[in-house]
């Protein structure tokens, strides 16, 4: 097949979620198909990355979206009532050059990841598959409850535009995919049991790591550090979780390991706490720290970050809302607590004793084994691609 795969940003480093699935979905649907990528992008990727995806694209176009057409774009989009984050990538100049880029390649079947790319969808024909990842509504929902005011109404406005706005994508496209059934339940539609769960997977270099390192922090948090809900759950570990840790292991360090470290985050630095910017290999952060901790408070989808420390080995801590999508059984797989004590005393115990440690750490290894690979998942979605092509 001949696929037309539409992104929001170009698909490397993998240093956010929806970089990390584009890029396993294009490497792994190359092998046997043709991939064309139309991505946008606010700046010129480095030509080394661009090498690296050429390797698994037949041709890419990147669409560069200025700050001034960004602002342009924002200001519309009060007058528009499209979603702020849709209209971004619905100029006029996007909408040519995707449209062109689309009779260049003619394809069999066109993809496209999040909602944003709705606007792009509608200047086409064809067989057409949306990726919703994940509910964008709801995440937009969530993060009012703890943004400044003006942030609150800007959130409030998104959250409501965005759930009328996903209602219409299964008018617009053949098929749709999410990323956890969580999340298939929190879209605000009649059709969204039509959805397709593509889940998400582990890269065999976290699988099969085996580099041994000193290791250098008890616990370690990983993730972009500029998303707000990482913000917040790196804030709620370094202010509320860890001084309960302190008191009764005082030379415990963490490490806050990820790019973009917002000035909220570097903020958290001292003589314990180790904020890391953009790291080249985040398996070595892995396997250079003891306990891995997610205490995620807002945000939708599935937590990359604990599907990597569990494949690495480490034993996992997280809240409710983030076992939610991953569904690993908690007190054999994963540690699960919503409060600062509980998560403190799950730190305490797996630092203090070999037992719980070992534990968790070969059942949740097993559990990403068995349950989250990119291959078995990609071939759910060229089987759902090849599907929506047959249909006449």
């Amino acid at each position: 097949m001949k696929i037309l795969a539409t992104f929001c940003r170009f698909p490397y480093p993998l240093d956010k979620g929806d970089k990390l699935r584009a890029f396993y979905q294009i490497k792994e649907l190359s092998k046997e198909n043709d991939v064309y990528l139309f991505c946008f992008s606010s700046h010129h990727p480095k030509q080394e990355h661009i090498q690296i995806l050429e390797k698994y694209c037949k041709q890419i176009h990147i669409e560069r979206l200025s700050l001034l057409t960004q602002f342009v774009s924002l200001f519309c989009s009060f007058f528009n009532k499209l979603p702020f984050q849709v209209a971004l990538f619905s100029t006029i100049k996007a909408k040519r050059s995707f449209k062109s880029f689309f009779f260049k390649v003619n394809p069999d079947v066109s993809y496209f990841q999040f909602v944003r790319m709705g606007e792009l969808a509608k200047v086409i024909s064809g067989k057409k598959v949306l990726d919703f990842q994940d509910c964008l509504s709801k995440n937009m929902e969530r993060r009012k409850a703890n943004a400044g005011f003006l942030k609150r109404i800007i959130f409030s406005i998104e959250a409501k535009r965005l759930q009328r706005y996903e209602d219409t994508m299964f008018n617009l496209f053949d098929a749709t995919t999410i990323i956890t059934d969580t999340d298939r339940q929190l879209i605000n539609s009649e059709h969204r049991n039509d959805i397709q769960i593509i889940e998400n997977g582990v890269g065999d270099g976290f699988l099969l790591y085996d580099r041994k390192f000193d290791k250098e922090y008890d616990v370690i948090f990983s993730g972009n550090m500029s998303y707000s809900p990482n913000v917040m759950a790196a804030r709620f570990l370094v202010k509320d979780i860890m001084p309960l840790v302190w008191e009764k292991i005082p030379k415990c360090k963490v490490v806050l390991a990820g790019s973009s470290p917002s000035k909220e985050v570097v903020e958290l630095k001292n003589e314990k706490v180790f904020v890391t910017g953009w790291v080249e290999d985040m398996k070595e952060y892995y396997a250079k720290s003891r306990v891995f901790i997610a205490p995620m408070q807002i945000g939708t989808g599935l937590q990359n970050k604990l599907l990597e420390a569990m494949a690495i080995g480490l034993p996992c801590i997280t809240t409710s809302l983030a076992n939610k999508a991953l569904k690993s059984k908690p007190n054999e797989e994963i540690l699960v607590a919503d409060d600062k004590q509980n998560l403190a005393n799950y730190i305490i115990e797996l630092l203090s004793g070999q037992e719980l440690h070992d534990k968790i750490s070969l059942n949740g290894n097993s559990f990403v084994k068995l349950n989250y690979s990119w291959q078995t998942s990609v071939k759910k979605l060229y089987d759902l691609l090849r599907q929506v092509v047959c249909v006449k």
